[in-house]
């Protein structure tokens, strides 16, 4: 929602036993704590595996830190 800039959407839940749905709306304090989180766990858990990835040619034609640096930047205005 925060990509989208939508204001709300539809969990929807199906089981045998029935459906739900529920409306979640879009949080601007939650976002800003989790992507810090989200940010702190990739870097310290799982930024490690990618070094160690074979990258294919085509891909390493296209710059790969683009979507790192666009978090990085994003958290590093956020306090918290």
């Amino acid at each position: 929602m925060g990509i989208t800039e939508a204001r709300w959407c539809d969990f929807v839940t199906y089981t045998f036993q029935g459906m739900v749905i529920k409306r979640i709306y879009y949080n601007a304090d939650f976002v800003t704590t989790m992507l810090v989180k989200l940010e702190q766990f990739f870097f310290k858990h799982f930024a490690k595996y990618f070094k160690a990835l074979p990258v294919p040619v085509e891909v390493c034609a296209v710059p790969t830190t683009g979507t790192v640096t666009v978090m990085a930047t994003l958290a590093s205005g956020i306090s918290g």
